[in-house]
């Protein structure tokens, strides 16, 4: 009989896989299918269409991931509960491993046969305490597994919104924990500096792929009708995060001496940064994750319940 795990990402951009004997055979993301941008699954509880609707297999575990939300208004352990009642199989939830799973993903799609996972996004996983979030990490990936070397991690204050990335100190503080080299600090890194701006910008919350369009007209010498202080702030916002992954690219070759380098997490959206790493890191084997948001989630963790629990 065929292993069959499905995988469920219940927080934003909400997504259900389907692995079978560790080949991806279905993948549906719920906002798509009930027309929400950024859906947050967490929200609707047992009302997954796709679950309800594309679902028919007998499913051997039922893996669930989020992002961590529990510190402002949500309690994703009693989220996954409530969803898993709806299946007589095993479940698995782990609030702690949201950038394994995005590692896991990429690596899924890459061509490697090994690779360094370079995860970047807003805070998804809560490595050690609250209130700390991880939103850097460096992973070694091959097909049996995956094996964390970096958490940069911030501290993210009770409230929602601004506030959770206006922080004025700069607490820093470096740990070798379990063969992991910790980073904490109170500033605004990975994906926090784009939603940081956008902020200052008068965007929304998330709308970095507007900032990142709006940086490329800081080098034009024909002038728009724009506001050139967002513009400049915009393009200061992409060469710190240029300058950032180059760092970071550099520790992860570091650390094992592999060449083959795989971005995910929402900041491997960058497009216009990601081009610019191939003329600086001229030796690198560059692949970007196909689905770097949280969508992708829910297929690392399926990946993960299916090989590397084990073993990570």
């Amino acid at each position: 009989m065929p292993h069959r795990i499905l995988g469920v990402n219940f927080s934003h951009e909400a997504s259900v896989c389907l692995i079978e004997d560790g080949v991806l055979k279905k993948f549906y993301n719920e906002d798509r299918i009930q027309h929400t941008k950024n859906l947050e699954g967490n929200k609707y509880n047992n009302n997954f269409i796709s679950l309800n609707k594309y679902i028919n297999e007998k499913i051997d575990v039922v893996g669930y991931a989020s992002w961590y939300k529990s510190y402002w208004h949500t309690n994703p352990e009693s989220t996954y509960k409530k969803l898993h009642k709806n299946f007589s199989c095993k479940s698995y939830y782990d609030r702690h491993k949201h950038h394994i799973y995005h590692a896991i993903s990429g690596f899924y799609f890459s061509p490697f046969d090994e690779a360094m996972a370079v995860v970047v996004d807003a805070g998804g996983a809560e490595p050690t305490n609250y209130p700390y979030v991880e939103v850097e990490s460096i992973y070694y990936v091959n097909k049996d597994v995956c094996l964390a070397h970096y958490k940069n991690c911030t501290d993210i204050p009770n409230t929602p919104g601004a506030d959770r990335i206006r922080s004025t100190s700069n607490h820093v503080a470096n740990y070798l924990i379990n063969g992991v080299d910790y980073h904490f600090n109170s500033n605004s890194p990975g994906g926090l500096a784009f939603n940081k701006s956008c902020l200052d910008m008068g965007l929304e919350w998330g709308e970095a792929g507007k900032l990142m369009g709006l940086s490329s007209y800081a080098y034009c010498k024909k002038k728009y009708n724009l506001n050139y202080d967002c513009v400049k702030l915009a393009a200061k916002t992409q060469e710190e995060n240029f300058e950032r992954t180059c760092d970071l690219i550099n520790k992860a070759i570091k650390y094992r001496n592999v060449k083959n380098i795989i971005f995910s997490g929402g900041v491997a959206l960058n497009c216009v940064n990601n081009y610019k790493y191939l003329n600086v890191f001229k030796d690198v084997n560059f692949f970007v994750d196909p689905n770097p948001g949280d969508s992708g989630t829910s297929l690392g963790v399926a990946l993960y319940c299916y090989n590397y629990g084990k073993r990570s």
